[in-house]
């Protein structure tokens, strides 16, 4: 599998057995259409309705011509130019794969901020729990601009509130688009009311968030030709329309788009036009869900044309016949009788597609959560993979309940007025310019694009996105004001939580000891023992693994020292025995305690990346200073493909200068579930085979003394769980009078609120265990 290969414990062989069949380009095609563009797709049910409203005047046919020449320049230039032609080529990237184009990317602004910000060095994945050396970045000493703390937050901190303009976005487009269609239906039904829409766009948006359990892969294969069907219906609907006012055509003019607003003096219908775009960021988002080439083979040869379709034959039957057409523009210009078998079939697909529509934004958020999970900006909730095929295709339970509640919310409270409209389109004109800035930081420093066409970029869509901005931010007093402090409420709480992780993050990397700051022997060697062995066996405590090769297979650790030389060799095993070089020591701040042997097998959990042994370790030391004879330095790994075999998840290796001690990296596929009851045995019979092997010193009979003891410990297992209680150190600032109320605060945000959230959402609550194999250490987090 591409990405393993490079991998510490994997061969061309093993591989083979992991290759997965891709899913067709075509059929992918298929269902993103269906997952991303359903929300782009359902624009024309209410956009020129969001320019000429119902209840005003008819417009002109100049009017008219020039709002469609905007509509039409503006799915040209940012829907596909922007997004599916640049923004497509900005996923994140597996350095690791042998095709790095092929890999699995991720899309949103989120990413974009992790392509500036790579935290991970290189191999991370595959390599084993660092306890002995800093882990190295790739711009430590960067000298970038962006790399100063003041630009680093400021920068996080645009991420962060695009996230939560998306998430809002994910909020009110089901509650936008469902409204609008069920709404239609007062065109054939008169006597339905608003109550009555309500209710059945309520029912239908339960259904809708009901279904995510099941995936995207499955909701895609159904959605998909529902959608196809949807775009057929508004390009033939709107060839139709277009053979009733061939003119309409002079809207590819742009100048008509120009002259329309100089005849209005103002931007302001471009707040209508904005919602011709709506959705053009899932395009992008939802990269982690779908391949580029998949987005865009759908959008070109598919959803672009239908929708230039569709929106110069509405403008066409407007211009043709405005005072029958404009109290509803959409359903009023579907050809033959209003209420006959066409019109309940674009209806009912309309219903349908509003459902599509309402999935492309769910799934971008889940996106994004996961991204953010992963980053420390949101807590750890449950994430669940739904398909074999692609990693990307997630559902997450808690999210998917508070984006129900707050869609039904919406509807409850706006119901089918226009505000809802004007809620939905600032949401989009932020996203788009926040995106443009982020987009071009990383050209510039990721990228390494020249600066002059990255500022070109900038200056060209970064004046489109203002335009929009502008005329959106008018409609605040008018329903925009929703979509503002749902984004601001949800930007506030990722930068919340970011700090505060972030804060925990730093205490974790202050606290980790090394061994050597752990243990000390007492100064007890041999008669004739040389200097440098007394000195290389004193400081084998920087404890690293035997074998430091970057590619042995999983099928040899039966290894020889051929790579260790004599010395190397003598000196690690006068650092083995205890009655050598004395006994093994705890330190305390008393001095060094004898520490005994206790016969169990014990695996001390690493939950972090920072360098030095678990914090499960040295607590447990602390609260018992026993050392157990068997202990397993363990991190979990998550890889690139669903499933592994089991044989091939374990990745065992020992450390030097104390007996029983070894690190080992647990790796999962992503559909894999973490079961912590019965890695005894296998994790047991790798570390036998090591010492068998020849590749430790020792004589037959002492390794046979050792392996019995070792597999007598092996009959009491049990797994340390690290976890923080944080509290609140305050702060130093000179201004004295201001250090109780802020303490007070503080407090406030890091023990009742962070602390409670990550409690009920800790990183091991997916572990499959036997209770009674766990201990949960505790750790006192002053932060």
């Amino acid at each position: 599998m591409p990405g393993l290969r490079n991998a510490l414990t994997w061969s061309a062989t093993m591989d083979a057995r992991y290759e997965r069949k891709t899913v067709g380009l075509l059929s992918l095609a298929v269902a993103a259409t269906g997952t991303i563009f359903g929300d782009l797709g359902t624009s024309p049910l209410y956009v020129l309705n969001g320019i000429f409203p119902a209840a005003g005047d008819a417009p002109s046919a100049e009017d008219v011509l020039g709002a469609v020449s905007a509509i039409v320049w503006s799915i040209t230039l940012v829907p596909l130019i922007k997004y599916i032609i640049i923004a497509l080529e900005f996923g994140t990237k597996d350095e690791q794969a042998e095709d790095v184009n092929k890999a699995p990317q991720e899309g949103g602004p989120f990413a974009l901020y992790g392509q500036l910000y790579l935290s991970e060095p290189k191999g991370s994945e595959i390599t084993m729990p660092t306890i002995h050396t800093p882990s190295s970045s790739r711009f430590n000493e960067s000298k970038r601009f962006i790399d100063r703390a003041f630009a680093r937050t400021t920068i996080l901190v645009i991420a962060l509130v695009a996230v939560g303009l998306i998430m809002s976005d994910g909020i009110l487009t089901p509650a936008v688009s469902v409204v609008s269609a069920v709404g239609g239906l007062a065109v054939a039904v008169p006597s339905l009311n608003s109550s009555d829409i309500v209710g059945i766009s309520i029912a239908i948006l339960v259904v809708l968030f009901g279904a995510q359990r099941y995936g995207t892969a499955r909701l895609g294969s159904l959605f998909g030709p529902i959608v196809l069907v949807w775009f057929a219906l508004l390009a033939g609907t709107g060839i139709a329309n277009i053979a009733t006012h061939p003119g309409i055509f002079r809207a590819f003019d742009p100048s008509r788009a120009v002259l329309y607003f100089v005849r209005q003096g103002s931007i302001t219908p471009l707040s209508g036009v904005l919602l011709a775009i709506t959705g053009c960021e899932a395009s992008y988002a939802n990269l982690g869900q779908f391949s580029k080439g998949s987005i865009r083979l759908s959008f070109i040869a598919c959803v672009y044309p239908a929708l230039l379709l569709a929106y110069l034959g509405q403008g066409a039957r407007l211009i043709v016949d405005p005072t029958n057409t404009l109290s509803n523009v959409f359903y009023n210009s579907i050809p033959l009788k209003t209420g006959g078998g066409l019109w309940y079939t674009v209806w009912l697909f309309g219903i349908l597609a509003t459902i599509v529509a309402s999935q492309a934004m769910i799934t971008a958020s889940f996106s994004l959560i996961q991204q953010m999970v992963g980053s420390g900006s949101f807590p750890t909730v449950a994430i669940r993979h739904t398909s074999d095929s692609h990693r990307g295709q997630i559902y997450a339970p808690v999210p998917n309940l508070l984006l129900l509640v707050g869609c039904v919310g919406v509807v409850v409270g706006f119901g089918t007025d226009s505000r809802l409209t004007n809620a939905y389109g600032f949401a989009i004109s932020f996203l788009l310019f926040l995106t443009t800035m982020l987009l071009t930081l990383v050209m510039i420093n990721v990228r390494a694009i020249p600066a002059v066409v990255a500022v070109a970029f900038l200056l060209f869509f970064g004046f489109i996105d203002g335009l929009f901005f502008s005329s959106s931010v008018q409609k605040i007093p008018q329903g925009a004001y929703v979509t503002l402090t749902l984004a601001v409420a949800l930007a506030l709480f990722l930068c919340f939580w970011t700090w505060a992780r972030h804060k925990e993050d730093v205490f974790d990397a202050a606290h980790r000891l090394r061994l050597n700051e752990i243990f000390t022997r007492s100064n007890a060697f041999e008669p004739g023992t040389s200097e440098e062995e007394k000195t290389g066996a004193t400081t084998a405590f920087s404890i690293e693994p035997i074998d430091e090769r970057a590619d042995h297979e999983i099928d040899e650790l039966a290894r020889t020292t051929s790579n260790v030389s004599e010395q190397k060799v003598k000196i690690a095993r006068i650092a083995e025995k205890d009655t050598s070089i004395g006994e093994l020591m705890l330190i305390a701040p008393d001095g060094p305690i004898k520490l005994p042997r206790m016969e169990c097998f014990s695996f001390f959990h690493h939950l972090g990346e920072g360098v030095g042994a678990p914090h499960s370790f040295s607590s447990q030391l602390r609260h018992m200073p026993v050392l157990p004879r068997v202990c397993v330095f363990l991190a979990i790994k998550t890889v690139n493909v669903p499933h592994l075999q089991e044989e091939d998840k374990y990745m065992v290796d020992k450390l030097r200068a104390i007996d029983g001690l070894y690190v080992m990296r647990y790796r999962l596929g992503y559909r894999d579930k973490v079961d912590l009851r019965n890695m005894v045995q296998p994790v047991l019979q790798r570390i036998v085979d090591m010492e068998r092997g020849g590749r430790l010193p020792g004589t037959a009979a002492e390794i046979d003394a050792k392996v019995a003891l070792i597999e007598a410990a092996a009959r009491t297992p049990t797994h340390f769980l690290p976890s923080y209680h944080v509290t609140s150190k305050g702060n130093d600032i000179k201004m004295v009078w201001l250090r109780k109320p802020l303490d007070a605060i503080r407090a406030f945000l890091l023990e009742e609120c962070y602390r409670r959230v990550a409690q009920n959402f800790p990183p091991t609550a997916g572990y499959i265990v036997d209770e009674s194999q766990i201990l949960r250490i505790g750790v006192n987090a002053s932060i």
